[in-house]
């Protein structure tokens, strides 16, 4: 029996899932595989190196190049693994790499997420939604800045798991799937109040289709990763400024040290389970801080 391209799928997310991976990572490995499977434009058991090296071809024209290595990564794990276990001949993404050119992480200044923020509230809709959606894309981004979220945590965050008495937010990671409760900061709440209160409840309508999400779409149902990073797109866009979900944990958390935050307060606040890592996150903030210092001194 021939093996078709689902069953190469499903093949592979068994095995990631017998590796114990997580949810998040599941999730992503699908997305790459059933996106750029079909631009190989053959069976998957016949698939050549000429194709792969055509395909990473046309991807350097449309993404980075840290995403096709990560694409790459994804493609050489399945290929891997259909070679192992007899269904093809060769890997054919054997010895092909791809080069990444690491840039500066993209970081924003307190001014630059104060523009996101207001610019998340225009919305092209008419009247009758416009302020909703509004309403929601501003509460989209005070999750990603105000607590540093993964756009993938904002989306599972459940109204219930929101306390804005208490000012607190329950939350689970995409990384382990550990749960975090987490101090909400007070210039979020009205943001997060009217949203909830005028909102979410005129988007969800009379059924409500979102499983108690926060954030949902037009049409009342679970907002995706992709429209959260789409709404932060346009609102960079409209504001003149690059900006994507990980640029704004990034400057969260440089901000946050360049204000007195300890450390490890970050850490916990970000989710990471090495100090090293917070520490990686902020030290491109902390070396433009002390060039601004430096600049400072003789004046």
């Amino acid at each position: 029996m021939s093996l078709t391209r689902e069953r190469a799928i499903q093949l592979r997310l068994d095995a990631c899932r017998a590796e114990g991976q997580a949810a998040s990572t599941l999730r992503l490995t699908e997305r790459v595989l059933r996106r750029q499977l079909p631009r190989l434009a053959r069976p998957v058991a016949r698939v050549r190196r000429k194709d792969v090296v055509r395909w990473l071809a046309e991807r350097a024209e449309e993404v980075s190049s840290a995403t096709r290595s990560r694409e790459l990564s994804t493609l050489r794990g399945l290929f891997r693994q259909l070679e192992d276990e007899g269904h093809m001949s060769e890997d054919p993404t054997r010895g092909l790499r791809v080069k990444v050119n690491h840039r500066a992480p993209l970081l924003l200044s307190g001014e630059q997420v104060q523009a996101l923020l207001r610019e998340a509230e225009r919305t092209a809709r008419s009247e009758a939604r416009r302020r909703s959606l509004g309403l929601r894309n501003r509460a989209t981004l005070e999750l990603l800045y105000g607590l540093g979220l993964r756009a993938s945590e904002a989306c599972r965050v459940l109204v219930r798991d929101l306390d804005l008495v208490a000012g607190l937010v329950s939350v689970e990671r995409s990384k382990r799937g550990k749960p975090a409760v987490l101090p909400l900061p007070p210039a979020s709440t009205p943001s997060l109040e009217a949203y909830l209160a005028e909102g979410r409840p005129e988007l969800v309508g009379r059924g409500d289709q979102s499983g108690g999400r926060v954030l949902v779409t037009e049409r009342g149902r679970e907002l995706s990763v992709t429209a959260v990073e789409r709404i932060l797109c346009k609102a960079a866009e409209r504001a003149g400024i690059s900006a994507h979900p990980h640029a704004l944990r990034r400057s969260v958390a440089t901000h946050l040290v360049q204000s007195g935050a300890g450390l490890l307060a970050v850490q916990h606040l970000l989710g990471h389970e090495s100090l090293d890592t917070t520490q990686r996150y902020v030290a491109h903030g902390l070396e433009q801080l002390r060039e601004a210092v430096d600049r400072l001194g003789p004046a």
